[in-house]
């Protein structure tokens, strides 16, 4: 690479030959703060993401974990760093449960919304609004004598 740099610059009078009898080379290398993505930080994300998605389709959670989640990420960083590995995984467990829990409560939430909806249907014997609902697949069983 740096050949082909000298070359072209050669060939385009942008340095002279003479130049080219000492070379100053600079190595230094600057370290670079890279934050490197730890289980931790992605599940933090997720349940931050997952209680945004909830908040736009307008389902109203029992619990955001606004307060527990980011302090949860911080108990990890702090254990791993001390080196106690068996808190740390305790509680990276309790962070994933975190996670779970706004997705839990969404499914929940649109199974009693769904459910709703068709005990109101059924009960005011609107068969055809079901079928605008769910398709021709529905069903209703009666006793039979």
């Amino acid at each position: 690479m740096l050949s082909l740099t000298v070359d072209t610059g050669l060939k385009s009078n942008t340095i002279k030959p003479s130049s080219l009898r000492e070379v100053v080379v600079d190595s230094t290398v600057m370290e670079k703060n890279i934050a490197h993505p730890t289980d931790s930080k992605l599940l933090e994300k997720c349940r931050d993401k997952l209680v945004g998605f909830a908040k736009q389709a307008g389902i109203r959670l029992r619990q955001s974990y606004e307060r527990i989640g980011p302090r949860t990420a911080q108990k990890v960083a702090h254990y791993t760093h001390a080196k106690q590995f068996k808190r740390m995984k305790k509680t990276l467990k309790k962070q994933k449960n975190l996670c779970g829990l706004p997705i839990c409560q969404q499914m929940l939430i649109v199974y009693l919304r769904l459910n709703r909806i068709l005990m109101f249907e059924l009960f005011m014997g609107s068969y055809s609004r079901l079928i605008d609902i769910f398709g021709t697949g529905v069903q209703i069983y009666t006793e039979s004598s």
